[in-house]
């Protein structure tokens, strides 16, 4: 976890399950923003609450995303 989230963002992980089989942990971040109270404007259904991902550089990577796809619509 070296490359922290752009500030606003919280994140958590979830704990594995001790049973042969069982899903293993995830990471997930919540965006600092509560999307339904953004303007309503084209694309916005592309941004998500929460994202997950099984690793802490592919949660990076989509939340990295998440704030390109915020930037242009919300200038």
């Amino acid at each position: 976890m070296s490359d922290p989230l752009p500030e606003g963002w919280t994140y958590f992980r979830s704990e594995a399950t001790p049973v042969p089989g069982a899903q293993l942990p995830m990471w997930y971040a919540t965006a600092p923003y509560h999307i339904p109270r953004l303007p309503d404007v084209e694309g916005r259904s592309k941004l998500e609450q929460t994202v997950s991902a099984p690793t802490w550089a592919e949660l990076r990577r989509l939340v990295g995303d998440q704030v390109q796809q915020y930037h242009k619509l919300m200038p």
